[in-house]
């Protein structure tokens, strides 16, 4: 082997180690923690975005605007007065 051909397998080998690094620690680094979907009837005025406040996860809220998006199969973002909509909350540990 030369010496050009064992520098790439370093170097490849070395980028895998690094991405494998970063991989973890993105997913250590993430909050674990329970929530369960509390029922919440759409009133006049209501966004997905002031439903999701109402969420205490800590979360950014787009994420949570998301899961709502995903929960209640809403692809439009569109929800009207009377609409039964679910959302996260934390779940209460007793």
């Amino acid at each position: 082997m030369t010496y050009r051909t064992k520098s790439r397998i370093l170097f490849v080998l070395l980028f895998c180690v690094i991405v494998s690094l970063i991989t973890v620690a993105y997913h250590i680094s993430k909050p674990h923690y329970e929530y369960e979907w509390k029922a919440h009837i759409v009133a006049p005025g209501d966004t997905l975005w002031t439903i999701a406040r109402g969420s205490n996860l800590r979360e950014d809220l787009r994420d949570i605007v998301y899961m709502i998006n995903e929960k209640n199969r809403i692809s439009s973002g569109h929800i009207e007065s009377g609409d039964i909509i679910e959302y996260p909350v934390l779940k209460e540990h007793k």
